[in-house]
This record gives C-alpha cells, sequence and structure tokens, in this order.
C-alpha cells in the first residue's frame, strides 16, 4: 500500500507539475496586462524562452523526494485519528464530520513536509528565464540558499496559510471522498466491486472539491513565500 501510495504520489507530481507551474506564474504576476496572465501564452512563453518543454517541470525534485513521507505521514495519522475516535465513541462507523475532523488533524500533519517544500518548489517556478541564469540552479541549491540565508525558520515562510489550506484540503478529501463512495455502492456491494471508472471519478470530484475550497487560501500562500 506504501508502495502504491508513492507511485500514486510521484504520478501526480509529475503529471500535475506543468500546470501547477502555471498556476504559480499567475499567482504571482503583479501585472493583470502582461501575456503571461493568459494560460496558453504563459505555456508559450515558458517553452520558447526557458529551456523548453522540461522548464515546465521546474522545481519538480522537493515534492517527488518528500512523496514518500508526505504518503505515509496523511494516512497513518489520518488512520490513527480515525481509530481513536472509533474508540471513543464506540462506533464502528464514522460520521462526515468525524471524518472531516480527522482529514484535518493528517492535514495538520503533513504541513510539516509540505511547507519547506512548497516553499523551494514555489521560488524555483516563479523563478523566470533558464535555471542556469537564475538565482537557484535547483531545489537543493534553492533549500540551501534559504537555509543559509535566513535558517530553518526560512524554510517554513508562509507556514499559517500552507496549515490552513492543508487542513482544509485534507479535511474535505478525506470525507468528502469516503462520502462519494458511500453513494456509489448499492446493497450488497463493497468497496472491492465498483468500476475503476467509478473511484477515478470520486477522486477527481474530490479533488476539484478541494481546490475551489482552498484556492484563495493558495493564492496568500504563494504570495508571502515569494516575498
Amino acid at each position: 500500500t506504501f508502495i502504491a501510495g508513492c507511485a500514486g504520489g510521484m504520478a501526480q507530481v509529475l503529471a500535475g507539475q506543468p500546470f501547477d507551474m502555471i498556476k504559480v506564474r499567475l499567482q504571482s504576476s503583479n501585472s493583470f496586462q502582461t501575456s503571461k496572465n493568459n494560460l496558453f501564452n504563459c505555456f508559450q512563453k515558458i517553452i520558447k524562452t526557458e529551456g523548453g518543454p522540461l522548464a515546465l517541470w521546474r522545481g519538480s525534485l522537493s515534492p517527488l523526494l518528500s512523496v514518500g513521507a508526505a504518503v505515509a505521514l496523511q494516512f497513518s495519522v489520518n488512520e490513527k485519528t480515525k481509530s481513536l475516535i472509533k474508540k471513543a465513541t464506540g462506533s464502528s462507523k464514522l460520521s462526515l464530520s468525524h471524518l472531516f475532523g480527522c482529514g484535518v488533524v493528517a492535514g495538520l500533519a503533513n504541513s510539516i513536509i509540505s511547507i519547506p517544500t512548497e516553499h523551494s518548489k514555489i521560488k524555483m517556478q516563479a523563478q523566470e528565464g533558464k535555471s542556469s541564469a537564475g538565482l537557484y540552479s535547483s531545489s537543493v541549491d534553492c533549500i540551501k540558499k534559504i537555509s543559509q540565508t535566513h535558517g530553518i525558520k526560512g524554510l517554513y515562510k508562509g507556514g499559517m496559510p500552507t496549515l490552513l489550506r492543508e487542513g482544509l484540503a485534507f479535511g474535505i478529501y478525506f470525507s468528502f471522498y469516503e462520502w462519494f463512495i458511500d453513494r456509489m455502492l448499492t446493497p450488497g456491494q463493497v468497496r472491492q466491486d465498483l468500476k475503476t471508472s467509478t473511484v477515478i471519478l470520486a477522486g477527481s470530484m474530490t479533488g476539484v472539491a478541494c481546490w475551489l475550497a482552498t484556492y484563495p487560501i493558495d493564492i496568500i500562500k504563494t504570495r508571502i513565500q515569494l516575498d
């Protein structure tokens, strides 16, 4: 399960990184009149001026390296919290609010890893031009320079909005997913009976719900970490 979670996390990073790159560029822009504020123009500009298509994956090293620890922490904390609530309530089935609360705790725990990871990733993504010509040559170089200049505390800049985003996002993730799956089950069915397409739909809808709820916080986080 851990290996599957890591593989899924890595696939998510690699598939979503180009879109995340554009998101950070748009969030960090101070002018709404520049061409980079257009989604497709931004894609074209990065590919044309910053070293080709691979530039879209700039900053992906830190989330790729940390995804294993993040997955282990998220799910272990969520399951442990669920176990404690079941023991306290004497019920084997948790309510939606209980699931949301467990997810919030898992998200807050995950922030230990996600704050420095996101900080270095965003710094790399917002750096325009080729990496070799920028302030940071790689994700490792970025973490090293932030630590040397501002100490460990500097790596956790933007911690409060990240805590808010992660807590809310994982609260929604772990509760909405369970709710959606339960609605898809017919009497007598178990989860293993569900079609792969149904599980994918549940995950997709959960992701949309998470981003709709947390995107404003994410913009604030990006601006603080780039300041």
